[in-house]
């Protein structure tokens, strides 16, 4: 009786310990669970402007209008990284492990940016002399700051489809921006001056009223 006591509190042990354990191992690589779905992994603690998402994604989707899928992770600090902080600083390492995790839902190129440079993988043999080339050639971002990796990050793309005789629009997104900055301006101006002619006119009306009595 005591031993049958012994093991089922050993088992309830074992449970509760693994379920603790789930959400260690739900975020061992952070970029991986998130890849899964979506073709852009942002770093945590940093902001990215939303310029520079508008012209990634543009150019990532372009790459996977041609068939040349990208799957970017954009690493700035070791917690972005989960439990293999490990492969911090060594990008290259770590887009093979990425790759690698995503084997089995993923086609794609992945591509690893890091403050000391860049990462180039793809499932199903080595990658084209030319594009290993072409990415290693970029100079490091040498920064944490996650709006200029995320432009490290649209050159190294924008670079490799420039390979395979893709171009992207430089003025894409930024257009866009312009734009609409542009329309608030008028818009703001035509408000400014609407208010100086109603001013205007009731000043008048004032006056008019005044010489009246």
């Amino acid at each position: 009786m005591r031993s049958t006591r012994t093991l089922a509190v050993g088992a309830a042990s074992v449970l509760v310990a693994l379920a603790a354990a789930t959400p260690v191992y739900a975020d061992a690589d952070p970029a991986s669970d998130y890849l899964i779905q979506s073709d852009v992994f942002y770093p945590f603690g940093t902001q990215v402007s939303g310029t520079e998402k508008a012209r990634l994604a543009a150019a990532v989707a372009a790459a996977k209008q041609a068939r040349l899928g990208l799957k970017v992770a954009i690493i700035a600090q070791k917690s972005d990284l989960g439990a293999v902080s490990v492969l911090y600083r060594k990008p290259q390492n770590y887009a093979k492990f990425l790759g690698t995790e995503l084997f089995y839902v993923n086609k794609a190129r992945v591509l690893v940016v890091m403050p000391n440079g860049y990462g180039l993988w793809r499932r199903g043999g080595p990658l084209p002399a030319n594009e290993l080339a072409a990415v290693r050639a970029l100079p490091a971002p040498n920064t944490t700051d996650g709006t200029r990796l995320a432009t490290g990050a649209d050159t190294a793309v924008r670079r490799l489809l420039a390979l395979h005789g893709v171009q992207v629009s430089a003025t894409t997104s930024t257009s866009n921006s312009t734009t609409r900055d542009r329309i608030v301006i008028a818009v703001t101006a035509l408000v400014l001056i609407g208010i100086g002619v109603g001013v205007y006119a009731l000043l008048n009306l004032r006056r008019r009223r005044a010489h009246a009595t």
